[in-house]
C-alpha cells in the first residue's frame, strides 16, 4: 500500500460525536501491543470515539481491558479507519482521565496521520456491525460521548 499523508478533515464528521443515530454500524480499530510486545486489537464504536475540534480525540475503553492495560504501560495507540476511500492509520499519544462512568476515558494526540491506498481498489469500509438493541445502545453511545466531551487533561 502507499503512503501519503491524510487530512484530519476527511474523517473528523464521523467521529464527532452528533447523528450517532445514522452511524450506528461505523467505527475503527484501535491497536495497541501488549507486555509480550504482541499486537492486539480492539473495535470500536463511534460511540467510544470522540474527535475534538483540535484534532485531538478521546476514547472511551473498558477498565479492565487489555487494551486499557497496553495503553497505560505504553502511552500509544493506533486508530485505523476508512476516510475518502483510503485506510487512514492515526498514531496515538494518549493520557488517561479517570471517567465519571464505567469507563476509562483516554485524551489522545494525533503524532502522525498516514492514508494507504492503491491504485487498483477502493476501500469501502473497515468494520460493519449490527446492533441488537440499537436504542439503548444508542443512549449508552450518547452518554459516553457526553464525558469524552468533559475536560481532558492535555487539551489544549
Amino acid at each position: 500500500m502507499g503512503n501519503v499523508s491524510a487530512s484530519l478533515t476527511d474523517w473528523t464528521t464521523l467521529f464527532d460525536g452528533r447523528n450517532l443515530e445514522i452511524k450506528l454500524r461505523s467505527g475503527g480499530i484501535l491497536g495497541t501491543v501488549d507486555v509480550n510486545g504482541w499486537s492486539h486489537i480492539a473495535y470500536l464504536s463511534v460511540g467510544e470515539i470522540l474527535v475534538h475540534n483540535t484534532g485531538n480525540l478521546s476514547l472511551a475503553l473498558w477498565p479492565a481491558s487489555r487494551t486499557t492495560a497496553n495503553i497505560i504501560r505504553s502511552s500509544r495507540a493506533v486508530l485505523h479507519l476508512v476516510s475518502d476511500s483510503k485506510i487512514c492509520e492515526l498514531r496515538l499519544s494518549a493520557t488517561r482521565r479517570t471517567g465519571i462512568n464505567r469507563l476509562t476515558i483516554f485524551d489522545a494526540h494525533v503524532l502522525e496521520t498516514v492514508a494507504h491506498s492503491v491504485p487498483y481498489a477502493t476501500v469501502r469500509g473497515l468494520i460493519d456491525f449490527e446492533l441488537h438493541d440499537p436504542e439503548v445502545t444508542l443512549e449508552r453511545w450518547k452518554q459516553q460521548i457526553s464525558e469524552l466531551r468533559g475536560p481532558a487533561l492535555d487539551r489544549p
